[in-house]
């Protein structure tokens, strides 16, 4: 979903008037840490799945919770940007719901969602179906999106992507402080 917001909230900024340049005006702490704490867990499961580091497997699901706290801590840091709110609140289910399962993200045990993870599971050990009792299941990636490539998301991750959305669009409209004078804009120093 994080794609898809993306491009959303490019494509609304658009339409509001928005520049993709302003996004640069706005001040975002700590992005180098955000940006390689969200790489590193792919970074791993992709070394692990693909035979490559095959000791590292034991590591995926605490780099995955170290990764959201990260990522959680960065979104507080930046919590008066627009939409980091609601992206932090994500980020804490999505943690909520790992931590509580044992760093594995619960899968809905019926229907789409659990139909995909089936097949996906084989191939990527961060998730974990639920055929017993999961604690906080509602967390957990229970949501089924069919379109672009087939996967489950959860309550978290559609937050996530919301607050995503809002950034970016919002981001885009920042501009200068301009002063009226005359018939023309001047900007303030």
């Amino acid at each position: 979903m994080i794609p898809e917001a993306l491009i959303l909230g490019y494509l609304i900024g658009r339409v509001r008037g928005g520049r993709l340049k302003r996004i640069r005006q706005v001040s975002v702490k700590w992005l180098p840490l955000a940006i390689m704490a969200a790489c590193l867990p792919w970074a791993l499961e992709v070394l692990v799945y693909r035979g490559w580091w095959s000791e590292g497997l034991p590591w995926i699901k605490p780099v995955w919770m170290v990764s959201l706290a990260v990522l959680l801590l960065w979104g507080h840091l930046n919590r008066n940007q627009p939409g980091f709110k609601i992206l932090g609140l994500g980020l804490g289910c999505n943690l909520l719901a790992l931590a509580a399962n044992g760093g594995a993200m619960p899968v809905a045990a019926g229907g789409l969602a659990a139909e995909w993870a089936r097949l996906s599971a084989a191939k990527w050990g961060a998730l974990q179906l639920l055929i017993t009792e999961p604690r906080l299941a509602i967390l957990g990636d229970s949501i089924f999106v069919p379109y672009l490539w087939p996967r489950s998301i959860s309550v978290g991750d559609v937050l996530v992507s919301l607050g995503l959305l809002l950034f970016v669009q919002q981001a885009m409209q920042v501009r200068h402080n301009y002063k009226f004078v005359s018939t023309r804009y001047r900007r303030l120093s």
